[in-house]
């Protein structure tokens, strides 16, 4: 399931998949709870091949917008908002980020 060629993604600068064609075969669906497998629910062999676009469909929202979390300061760095992911970059202003969401 490897690409043909690996394109860097400029927002991440990290290997990206843009402009490639990804095949996947499953062959068992699973169902899970509290992060333990169940036995396959069902199996089979289903293939199907996704295009990627040559650009990302989504939008990089450089904010630079600092609010306040349990009465620390953090500040809202930027938001990259696509049709599969969300991504939200925060930078500690007085408190450590990983500090206040733990």
């Amino acid at each position: 399931m490897l690409p043909r060629s690996m394109k860097s993604n400029p927002w991440r600068e990290e290997p990206s998949l843009l402009g490639c064609t990804v095949d996947l075969t499953l062959t068992r669906f699973y169902q899970s709870e509290s992060g333990v497998l169940a036995p396959p629910l069902f199996t089979g062999n289903w293939s199907f091949s996704l295009a990627i676009p040559d650009e990302a469909p989504g939008r990089y929202l450089p904010l630079q917008q600092p609010f306040d979390v349990e009465g620390r300061r953090i500040q809202l760095s930027a938001i990259y908002v696509s049709p599969l992911s969300l991504t939200v970059e925060m930078q500690e202003v007085q408190d450590r980020v990983a500090d206040i969401f733990e």
